[in-house]
């Protein structure tokens, strides 16, 4: 008898949930997700602003190719009332004589009188956009016929995984049951091996009054595209030079792509070459093939919390400072390899005026 209870149970399980899923096809994808969409439409179907814009089309290639035929039969699908007042109202609203007077000829041509209707027909619709109370009614008994069978096998289910484990055992026999899961899992703790991230924050500074300016780029795990680049500028406008950072190497192509090495660079239109140093991770530093690699890009550095990093030309100095930082962790690839978070604050200024950069903590 148990056995016919079970197999009873699980006929009704599918049978619900064949229903449903013939009902949530039915109604949501056929009604909403992917309704019928209307494709070669006659003139006569179409929407009031389309119709008239299907006349001055058919009013343009008469006047080129000054076929009386072919322009009778692009039109004749239109009432002939319907097609004279169109024409007409195109007609006074038409910007220049060029245009009334390609209309005038369509007219004739189709043996029409213009006339002028002062209240155009509404716009219509297709049968698939209109909206009735009737429709409106039934998806309301459908989402409450979802709701109810949802709720439905919720209830069952609990009331199912209670007797089970009152019985000792789970759902299904060897397996812990819904709440054992729950339990298991909020008490249980990650290994600390697993993850071997970085995280440091800190309060933005406030800029010398010297500086030209202080900047904030800010990196995220997922923006492959990341390249950033500042002005700088005299307070009176005069054009210095740039700064930014941008993405040097990647460990993997992703998505999204897992970042390595950053490159913060400073160009002065007064010097002949840009300088750059390459902000690197710990994993990358401690590599000697991506050392080798990378070193021809400018002066290495290591990415520290913190950090103060200066970049000097002939007439500018840049501090950048390491503001925010977060490694990230993925099984496939060594610890404290690749950024999942960074902002670094740039502060350019006069090398002239520049005082000597405090020693990072």
């Amino acid at each position: 008898m148990q056995t016919l209870g079970k197999q009873r149970a699980l006929w009704i399980g599918v049978a619900v949930a064949f229903i449903v899923g013939l009902l949530f096809g039915w109604m949501v994808l056929g009604w909403m997700v992917a309704p019928v969409q209307w494709v070669n439409a006659d003139p006569s179907d179409l929407r009031v602003s389309a119709k008239e814009a299907y006349v001055v089309m058919a009013a343009d290639s008469f006047a080129l190719n000054d076929n009386i035929q072919l322009a009778k039969e692009r039109l004749a699908s239109i009432d002939q009332t319907e097609l004279s007042g169109l024409i007409g109202r195109l007609r006074d609203a038409a910007p220049d004589a060029e245009s009334r007077e390609r209309l005038d000829r369509l007219a004739e041509a189709v043996q029409v009188s213009p006339t002028t209707v002062e209240n155009p027909p509404a716009e219509t619709t297709n049968p698939s956009e209109q909206g009735s109370p009737g429709t409106a009614l039934r998806l309301i008994g459908l989402l409450a016929l979802l709701v109810l069978l949802g709720w439905g096998g919720y209830v069952a289910f609990q009331k199912l995984q209670e007797k089970d484990a009152k019985a000792g055992r789970g759902f299904m026999r060897g397996t812990p049951t819904l709440k054992d899961r729950i339990t298991r899992t909020s008490t249980e703790e990650t290994p600390t091996e697993a993850t071997p991230t970085l995280s440091f924050r800190r309060e933005p500074s406030a800029p010398p009054a010297d500086s030209l300016g202080q900047f904030a780029t800010t990196y995220k795990l997922g923006d492959d595209g990341y390249d950033t680049s500042f002005t700088i500028e005299m307070p009176a406008g005069e054009f210095l030079g740039e700064c930014g950072v941008g993405i040097s190497e990647i460990l993997d192509e992703g998505p999204p792509q897992k970042v390595t090495a950053f490159e913060l660079w400073l160009f002065d239109k007064n010097d002949i070459h840009t300088v750059t140093k390459v902000l690197m991770s710990e994993h990358a530093y401690n590599d000697p093939d991506l050392m080798t690699k990378l070193k021809p890009k400018g002066d290495i550095v290591i990415a520290q919390p913190g950090e103060l990093l200066i970049l000097e030309t002939a007439t500018l100095r840049v501090q950048a400072q390491i503001a925010e930082m977060d490694y990230g962790w993925e099984g496939s690839l060594p610890p404290r390899s690749y950024f999942e978070h960074l902002v670094v604050e740039m502060t350019p200024m006069p090398k002239e005026s520049s005082p000597e950069p405090p020693i990072a903590a």
